[in-house]
């Protein structure tokens, strides 16, 4: 289909016409309603260029037909422009009416399914952020932790070698006290005997 909108372009309408029709045909072999939907629409716009414009409404009612039967409403506003256009280039004002109405519809269903989704995208993205900042402040606060267990480890371990060195020295300074006593006791008992 795609390669007849290529010739369609070049206006090359009878091979253009070719891959379109063959395009139509892969995809009612392999029931691809949608994508049948859009190689009809490129078929019936080939068709409206070529001057075959009954042909072309023709194409393009079976295209929304199918377009709504596979729920596509963008190849259904596709259609009601396509036949909305043709219709009041034949003077037929009351069927162009009819499709400006029902495109008019589509595109402000299209709209509100646009904006819902941009809706539901700005929401999910504020709660990506909301869960982000909560992740960043956990992991500050682990961080704190850390750094406070940490300075407390440090602050412990300070006390008890502060600790052990003053019971450390207070044995030495009452070991120092008990030989200064003995030598003092020992010098009395010499100067005794003397």
């Amino acid at each position: 289909s795609y390669i007849g909108e290529i010739y369609t372009i070049k206006i090359d309408y009878e091979k253009a016409m070719s891959f379109h029709r063959q395009a139509v045909e892969v995809c009612e072999r392999l029931d691809a309603q949608f994508e049948l939907a859009q190689s009809l629409l490129a078929l019936g716009k080939t068709e409206y260029k070529m001057g075959q414009v009954k042909q072309s409404i023709t194409t393009y009612e079976r295209a929304l037909r199918i377009a709504k039967e596979v729920d596509a409403p963008q190849e259904r506003r596709r259609a009601y422009e396509a036949l909305a256009q043709m219709y009041a280039n034949l003077g037929d004002f009351s069927s162009a009416y009819r499709y400006v109405n029902l495109l008019s519809g589509i595109k402000d269903s299209l709209y509100n399914s646009d904006e819902d989704r941009k809706i539901q995208q700005l929401q999910f993205n504020a709660d990506i952020e909301k869960r982000e900042s909560q992740l960043q402040l956990q992991e500050a606060t682990i961080q704190r932790q850390k750094i406070v267990n940490y300075a407390a480890g440090i602050f412990l371990f300070s006390i008890v070698i502060i600790s052990l060195v003053t019971i450390r020295f207070f044995q030495v300074r009452k070991s120092h006290r008990e030989k200064r006593k003995a030598n003092e006791v020992l010098q009395a008992a010499l100067n005794e005997l003397k």
